[in-house]
């Protein structure tokens, strides 16, 4: 962690910034494989990692890595519930069973890769993409019985049992790209770009019963999508008494649309959502900098 980092780490790391260093290819090479299951509650839980870091040339060169990992899981859980209540208004006793049970699927997949080149220890082009997909869908019941049953108007009398259904899904992916190069006996270069997309979606039915007739129906729905990218490169060449030059230029966007809907038997409930459910924003930021960096050490 950095503290007090200056414009080259942008004006909002007020706190301090933390510099996090990307894993680079090893020159050895390694190719691992691992398969596992496990079980819960009669769920099995499968799961595949493969990973593997390589060489292309003798020298060491040109090197690369590659890491996949796909896992599924489902779960399962009942429960049951016993309550008395007193009615302070007309001074009722109640007792309320109540018994719900939900099954869920999740399904995920990332893969990763670095392909690198560093002829020497002041030349550096890396490209890093990078993948991630999955997918769950769930599915629940409720009852509730009370006696004495309750009375008109009661909340617990508008519906005795429930039944819901839930789908999801996601999925995105980029490309970072970083190249340093030196110039002249000290100076560096140092340029990286990224690009990326995100989306995901997801979808829930919800049934209310009371005395086996249906008496509700909601429907929720949402769609989010996010993509942004970043251009950066920067130039540093020592000078003289622990001094350094440091100048770079910096730009970035980024775009977030985020939709809801919302319907309630047929017709749109909208105004039960939350502010933010409906959004679409965009951010652009462009800078540039020049500095004198000192180690008072």
């Amino acid at each position: 962690v950095m503290r007090a980092p200056t414009a080259e780490f942008g004006a909002r790391a007020i706190a301090g910034t933390i510099n996090i260093v990307l894993r680079q290819a090893p020159p050895k090479r390694v190719n691992e494989l691992r398969l596992g299951v496990a079980t819960e509650n009669g769920n099995v839980r499968p799961s595949f990692n493969w990973s593997r870091n390589d060489k292309l040339d003798d020298k060491g060169v040109t090197t690369y890595n590659i890491t996949v990992n796909a896992q599924q899981s489902d779960f399962s859980n009942e429960g049951r519930g016993r309550s008395e209540i007193h009615d302070l208004r007309n001074g009722q006793d109640s007792l309320i069973e109540s018994r719900n049970g939900n099954e869920n699927s999740n399904r995920s997949l990332n893969l990763n890769g670095r392909l690198q080149w560093k002829p020497s220890n002041r030349e550096l082009l890396a490209v890093t993409p990078f993948m991630s997909a999955g997918d769950g869908e769930g599915q629940g019941s409720f009852e509730r019985t009370q006696t004495p049953a309750p009375l008109p108007g009661d909340p617990l009398a508008r519906f005795d049992r429930s039944s819901n259904r839930s789908k999801n899904r996601y999925g995105g992916g980029g490309l970072n790209g970083q190249w340093n190069t030196g110039i002249g006996k000290e100076g560096k270069l140092e340029s990286s770009a990224m690009v990326g997309r995100f989306t995901s979606n997801f979808s829930t039915e919800t049934r209310e019963f009371k005395d086996g007739q249906q008496v509700r129906l909601r429907q929720d729905g949402g769609d989010t999508r996010n993509g942004n990218w970043s251009l950066r490169s920067k130039f540093s060449q020592p000078l003289m008494d622990e001094h350094s030059f440091v100048a770079g230029v910096e730009t970035e966007g980024r775009r977030m649309r985020q939709q809801r809907s919302c319907m309630e038997d047929g017709q749109s409930c909208d105004y039960l959502l939350d502010f933010g459910d409906q959004l679409d924003a965009g951010r652009r930021r462009n800078a540039i900098y020049a500095q004198d960096h000192w180690s008072a050490g």
